[in-house]
């Protein structure tokens, strides 16, 4: 399957707005902050001078923070690895191993519990909106 050149480029011009805002809203403001990470802190003036220091990379190891650090990214490691242990086999169960109806029902019953909180907040405005203001829920 080929695709002609006048396709290519109609593509990359309809893609090429989100790209930007992407590159925009995402990537300019993760560069400055990694960028200024490495700036230095004057206390005089409470301003940050651009000039290349690991100073603040240090404080992280000297402050007690790495004990912190450490913790977090075992609990993140582990939830990870929980993720997995319990997704993987449910996806494939729901790919390859169940009928359709089957599929749809367990498809559901893991979906649900992610619209919970919406509905929880959005009852909570709804009560808060229709509600007498002596009635406390």
């Amino acid at each position: 399957m080929t695709t002609s050149p006048k396709l290519i480029s109609r593509a990359t011009l309809l893609a090429l707005p989100a790209v930007v805002a992407i590159a925009g809203l995402c990537l300019v403001p993760l560069g400055l902050v990694i960028l200024w990470s490495f700036w230095s802190w004057d206390p005089q003036t409470y301003w940050m001078t651009p000039d290349f220091s690991l100073a603040a990379y240090g404080q992280i190891l000297d402050a007690g923070r790495w004990t912190v650090l450490v913790g977090s990214t075992i609990k993140a490691a582990l939830a990870a690895l929980i993720c997995l242990l319990i997704g993987y086999p449910a996806a494939y169960y729901i790919h390859f191993c169940a009928r359709p109806r089957a599929a749809m029902v367990l498809m559901a019953l893991f979906t649900i519990p992610f619209f919970t909180s919406y509905l929880i907040r959005s009852r909570g405005a709804w009560c808060s909106d229709v509600a007498a203001p002596s009635t406390s829920f």
